[in-house]
């Protein structure tokens, strides 16, 4: 079976359950509180590893796509992910620079590339803690900068269940307030809220919205961005 009839093939079995069920958004996340493991065993990258998500619309509980993630290379503690769907054309590859630090990503409606690296944790032995980044960032190739704070908050351990298993998970929070290099575009913030999994590398599930207030003559419209929710599927 191709890449492509694959990718098809699981975003089908993934919305059959649907059925012909009513439109409802999807449940919250349901987590169980766990305790903190005696000793954080985090996972070690290579060139090779992968990642596969299903990605989900809150709204209506579609399941949208399939992304691929895979390191693709390794070079003085920069690490190049491979992000690939046969729908999004739009991404391109992750950076983290050193691993676990966000110096470039396609999460967003266009490639972001940070003055300073965003941390994906802040502290994996510590709780309740947060923390605050003030930076710019670059879209794609432009050279002018857009002013970006991140405030990020790390809580608890949390049990949480995906397809790809169970997993022992501390949940992160960021609010994303950011310069749009739409000029009508104002005041515009995002949650990234998101269940990272020392084991696997990467965050198990992930959900994802923003609002802003759109500028139409004197009006200010507020605007409510796509919400989405990504949920692991398997990981090597």
């Amino acid at each position: 079976m191709s890449n492509k009839s694959r990718r098809i093939f699981l975003i089908n079995s993934l919305v059959m359950p649907l059925g012909a069920c009513s439109i409802q958004a999807l449940k919250p996340v349901p987590t169980i509180p766990s305790l903190k493991p005696t000793t954080v065993v985090s996972y070690i990258p290579k060139v090779g590893s992968t990642w596969q998500y299903v990605k989900l619309n809150q709204y209506n509980s579609e399941a949208v796509e399939i992304i691929d993630e895979k390191i693709i290379s390794i070079e003085n503690n920069r690490y190049e992910i491979s992000r690939e769907s046969q729908k999004s054309n739009y991404l391109n590859n992750e950076v983290q620079q050193p691993w676990g630090m966000i110096k470039a990503d396609s999460d967003w409606d266009y490639y972001q590339t940070y003055q300073q690296e965003i941390p994906v944790y802040i502290d994996l032995n510590q709780t309740n803690i947060s923390r605050y980044i003030q930076t710019v960032y670059k879209l794609g190739d432009s050279s002018y900068p857009l002013a970006l704070s991140v405030g990020i908050r790390q809580f608890g351990w949390e049990l949480v269940t995906t397809r790809a298993g169970v997993f022992n998970t501390i949940r992160i929070e960021k609010i994303i307030r950011f310069q749009h290099n739409d000029s009508t575009r104002i005041d515009s913030v995002r949650i990234d809220r998101y269940w990272y999994s020392p084991e696997v590398g990467r965050w198990v599930i992930r959900e994802m919205d923003g609002r802003y207030f759109y500028l139409s003559g004197r009006q200010r419209i507020d605007v409510r961005e796509d919400f989405w929710r990504f949920e692991l599927i398997s990981w090597t």
